[in-house]
């Protein structure tokens, strides 16, 4: 009884032993597998005790792009990408009070981040961060620039020829808008707000006027400039020079035409006539010829943007008896006329009232022209021979 009761009790106690083991095992099993979940790394040492206040670790990563942008100094927005774990919670903030966080300022998981930031007007560049998830974001912004006109001096335009510039700005904040600010363009020519100046000028002249140009927040710059319109191309429109005669004054005017008055003429190849000289400012040439004969010479027209023009002209200064003279004229008859005088060639031509008329009959000191008829009052009367040279003119009355 005694040997088989201890068998028993011996037995009841080894299999409480046994429940006893696998209830803690049970226990100790649950306990880690809920400290896995919530990221801990939990160890224990045989004989140590588990304490229920252990530090746990927790298993989230995060990161972002950009980490670090550059910005121009206006107005803008942009958006960061949030990278982190299922079930991993983020917040982003600001100090800088001209960044805006817009959008994504908390969240969990991935997720975006919006912002905005304002016009720079401080004048240098600045740097602002925005902190997500505890990781840095930066964004340098540069510093709003004076507006200017970049421009150079505009080209000169020709008139009746069309014509084209565009202007160009910097600083401030795009777009730009443009205007004529004081001052007047060239008649023909237009700037619209895109800055183009454009047009066919009209007129010839130098026009001084500013430009005025208007960026996107309202802000303004000028600028002066000038336009010169010229004509068309300089040239000296004189072909022949009237004939001079030996002790008797002479005045002859030079032209041209185009380039951008006033002219400077000058002899550039050859010489005048002796006493003969060019005024180069007023173009004439003038004085009291002493030496007979054929000149030959180049003249150049210089205008007011050094441009030139030449022209190669001939002077024939004749002696006192290559000029024809009228002694008298007298009418016949009602029906001829004669006029009689010195030094016709016979190649000279009679002109009556401005009229070139055929004579019947001419020698060197004879015109006679029949049949004609002249109403009554006063007739003027001049001889030109073929070299030029006119008589003066002779008034005569018929009755």
């Amino acid at each position: 009884m005694t040997s088989s009761h201890n068998f028993a009790a011996r037995a009841a106690i080894l299999f409480l032993i046994s429940v006893l083991a696998l209830t803690e095992a049970s226990a100790f099993g649950a306990s880690s597998a809920r400290n896995h979940r919530g990221g801990a790394n939990l160890e224990a040492s045989s004989g140590a005790a588990v304490s229920d206040t252990a530090i746990i670790e927790s298993s989230c990563s995060y990161s972002i792009a950009p980490d670090a942008v550059a910005a121009g100094p206006q107005l803008a927005t942009g958006a960061v990408a949030v990278t982190a774990g299922s079930g991993c919670d983020w917040t982003a903030t600001t100090n800088d009070d001209w960044i805006v966080l817009t959008g994504g300022l908390v969240g969990s998981g991935n997720g975006i981040v919006t912002y905005a930031i304002e016009e720079n007007d401080t004048g240098s560049l600045r740097s602002g961060t925005v902190t997500i998830a505890g990781l840095t974001f930066t964004i340098n912004q540069l510093a709003l620039q004076p507006l200017a006109v970049l421009t150079p001096p505009l080209p000169f335009a020709v008139m009746e020829n069309f014509y084209f510039q565009a202007f160009s700005g910097a600083g401030g904040i795009g777009p730009y808008s443009w205007a004529v600010g004081s001052g007047s363009l060239p008649e023909g020519l237009a700037l619209d707000s895109t800055g183009r100046l454009f047009g066919t000028p009209t007129v010839v002249g130098a026009f001084d006027f500013t430009v005025e140009i208007t960026d996107h927040g309202g802000r303004k710059a000028h600028a002066a400039y000038s336009i010169e319109v010229f004509g068309p191309s300089l040239n000296v429109t004189t072909n022949i020079l009237g004939p001079a005669v030996t002790g008797t004054l002479y005045n002859e005017k030079l032209f041209a035409t185009g380039g951008l008055a006033p002219y400077h003429w000058s002899v550039t190849i050859g010489e005048l006539p002796s006493g003969l000289s060019l005024d180069s400012a007023a173009g004439i040439i003038s004085g009291m010829p002493d030496l007979g004969g054929n000149f030959r010479f180049t003249v150049t027209v210089r205008d007011a943007r050094s441009s030139t023009a030449t022209r190669v002209l001939q002077a024939f200064v004749y002696g006192p008896n290559d000029v024809p003279s009228i002694s008298n004229v007298k009418y016949k008859n009602s029906t001829k006329v004669i006029v009689n005088g010195a030094h016709f060639d016979l190649q000279a031509n009679l002109f009556i009232d401005g009229v070139k008329v055929e004579p019947r009959f001419s020698s060197d000191s004879q015109f006679i022209v029949k049949p004609i008829t002249l109403s009554p009052g006063a007739h003027q009367f001049r001889i030109i021979n073929r070299n030029g040279l006119s008589s003066s003119v002779m008034t005569t009355s018929v009755q």
